[in-house]
Formats: structure tokens, C-alpha cells, sequence
């Protein structure tokens, strides 16, 4: 399920609630019973491509895109809208490069960071380029600054604004 406007939660039975907000991508399996439960106007699609992730047992049930993999699913929500001839294949293949794409970007992080964390390097990637402080990031990730600060620097050996610039 993709989320491009809108804030809410969705519900896997069995698995778990997942906040939700543009950007949000949720993988949910074959047979999984979701719910989505949004106050406002939202725009979210989703698609029923069956994915071996088996061989992927780190991809995450929840992600947040970077500002690119956003422009990626409203460009994948565009062509399926305007229905052209291949809106289906086009689609599928604009899909399937993007989850190439957050497979690449979900391989990077370190092995066992925290959601705060892979939280925090979506709000860096997708804030690249504008102004932003170690506070703005905290308060994305619902943690405070000095813990944001600690785990950040732990987990990949440079602070916040080190991994910006490093980005940019």
C-alpha cells in the first residue's frame, strides 16, 4: 500500500499498526487482513504483485520514502490514473524498480538499527536539501534530541548533520 497524502494508521492483523503519512509504503503477504484508518482526505493505492521477499527477510513491513521514492510513487500513481493502453505493464514496471530501489536503500542500513533510526535517515534523505535541525528530526521520530543524537552517532559513527552533508 502506498500513502501519498494523508495521515493516518494501518492495521495488519496478526502483525502490527504502522503510522502513516505521504511516503508511507506498506508490504503486507498473501492473506494478510489490513486496515486503514485515515481522518482526513488521503491518496494511497496498492497493488497485488506477488514479491519473493524470502531471500529479503529484512525488508520491513513499513517504510518511509526518501523525496525521490515519493516522486516515484506519485509518478507510478499518475499513469495508472490516465489509463493509457499499458498503464497495467508501465506500472508494474515502474513498481518493481522502485522496490528495487528501497531494497538497495533498506540493504545500506546498518543490520539491526532501530525504526527510530531508519526514521530518521528517511527525514535526512528526504530533507536534503533544505534547512533543517537535529530538533525538526527528533520530533519526526517522536524521541528526544539527545537520544536521536546518541543512537544516531552509535549506530553509524556521525551525527546527523554529518550524514547530510555527507548526502548532499
Amino acid at each position: 500500500v502506498c500513502f501519498l497524502e494523508g495521515e493516518g494508521s494501518l492495521s495488519i492483523d496478526g502483525v502490527g499498526t504502522y503510522d502513516i503519512r505521504p511516503g508511507s509504503f506498506v508490504r503486507y503477504e498473501k492473506g494478510d487482513r489490513y486496515k486503514i484508518n485515515i481522518p482526513s482526505r488521503s491518496v494511497y493505492y496498492t497493488s497485488e504483485i506477488e514479491i519473493d521477499v524470502s531471500s529479503e527477510t529484512d525488508f520491513p513491513r513499513h517504510v518511509i520514502c526518501t523525496q525521490s521514492e515519493l516522486s516515484e510513487l506519485e509518478k507510478i500513481y499518475r499513469v495508472w490514473s490516465e489509463q493509457g493502453e499499458y498503464c497495467f505493464v508501465e506500472t508494474r514496471i515502474l513498481l518493481l524498480r522502485l522496490l528495487m530501489e528501497l531494497s538497495r536503500r533498506i540493504r545500506s542500513i546498518p543490520k539491526g538499527s532501530s525504526a527510530h533510526l531508519n526514521s530518521a535517515l528517511a527525514y535526512v534523505h528526504r530533507h536534503a536539501s533544505e534547512s533543517f535541525s537535529l530538533s525538526d528530526v527528533a520530533a519526526f521520530c517522536n524521541v528526544s534530541e539527545s537520544y536521536l543524537r546518541n543512537s544516531f552517532r552509535e549506530e553509524l559513527g556521525i551525527s546527523v548533520m554529518q550524514y547530510r552533508e555527507n548526502l548532499r
